[in-house]
């Protein structure tokens, strides 16, 4: 699996540029999408796991929120449960 750092808006702008493809070991993506589903079911113990195998370490609630683009308050109470609110659009 590759993965493409400026690839935000369009496939496309990657093709030209080789050097911006990264290959994900296999444990990287098995930790990365456990952490999503426990993102997902508001196990935050398994937040705290799977960012730390991730090397995020004691920073694990500001990287939730930066994966999530959510509040630390809508990953607690899980983000599958809690619509987006016109406060947090603003703080994020």
């Amino acid at each position: 699996m590759k993965l493409c750092y400026f690839n935000v808006i369009s496939p496309l702008h990657c093709e030209a540029l080789p050097r911006v493809w990264q290959t994900l070991t296999d444990d990287f993506r098995i930790n990365y999408s456990k952490l999503w589903m426990c993102l997902i079911e508001a196990d935050m113990a398994g937040v705290k796991k799977y960012s730390t195998r991730l090397n995020v370490g004691h920073l694990y609630p500001l990287f939730a929120c930066m994966l999530t683009a959510r509040s630390w308050n809508s990953i607690q109470a899980g983000i599958d449960r809690k619509g987006v609110t016109a406060a947090e659009v603003w703080l994020v």
